[in-house]
C-alpha cells in the first residue's frame, strides 16, 4: 500500500479530474476497510450504504457528462472550489481513517485537486488542439487513470 502522504496525493490528483468518482471510489475502500478510527466522526458518513450508493450514482454521472460538450471547464471557479472540497474530503479521510491528522489530509488532497485540476485541463486543451486525440478518447484516458489511481491509492 501506497504510504499515507502518496495517497492523499493521489486522492487530490484523482479529485482534480473526476470530483464525484474520487470520494466513490475511496467511500468504497473505506466501507471495506472498516477502520476503527473513523467511528464517531463525520468521515465514517462515507462508509454507510446510502452515502456510497448515493456516490456511485454521481461517479456513473460523471463518466457520462465530461464528454458532453456544454459542461463548464474543470478550472471555472464553481468547479475548482468543488474540487478542492473533493480532494480534501477524501485525503482528510484516508489520514483520519489511519489515526493521522485529517486536518493535514485535508490540506494535500485539496491543493493537489487544484493544482491537478489546471494541469490535466491543460494537458487535455492541448491534445484536443494539437488534434492529437478527440476529446472523447482523452477523457476516456483521463476516467481509465483515475481508476488506476483510485487502485493505488486504496489498495490495501
Amino acid at each position: 500500500m501506497a504510504n499515507i502522504y502518496l495517497r492523499a496525493l493521489i486522492v487530490g490528483a484523482m479529485a482534480g479530474m473526476r470530483s464525484l468518482v474520487t470520494p466513490s471510489i475511496v467511500s468504497e475502500s473505506l466501507a471495506s476497510e472498516g477502520s476503527p478510527n473513523l467511528h464517531g466522526s463525520v468521515f465514517s458518513l462515507l462508509t454507510t450504504p446510502n452515502v456510497r450508493s448515493t456516490l456511485k450514482a454521481g461517479a456513473a454521472t460523471e463518466f457520462v457528462c465530461d464528454k458532453l460538450p456544454f459542461m463548464p471547464d474543470r478550472t471555472e471557479p464553481a468547479s475548482l472550489i468543488f474540487r478542492f472540497i473533493s480532494g480534501a474530503v477524501c485525503g482528510a479521510a484516508i489520514y483520519k481513517a489511519e489515526g493521522q491528522s485529517s486536518p493535514l489530509g485535508a490540506a494535500i488532497g485539496g491543493v493537489t485537486a487544484v493544482v491537478s485540476a489546471h494541469v490535466c485541463y491543460n494537458i487535455r486543451k492541448k491534445l484536443v488542439g494539437d488534434e492529437t486525440a478527440s476529446d472523447t478518447l482523452v477523457a476516456v484516458a483521463e476516467d481509465a487513470l483515475v481508476i488506476t489511481l483510485g487502485r493505488i491509492a486504496t489498495e490495501s
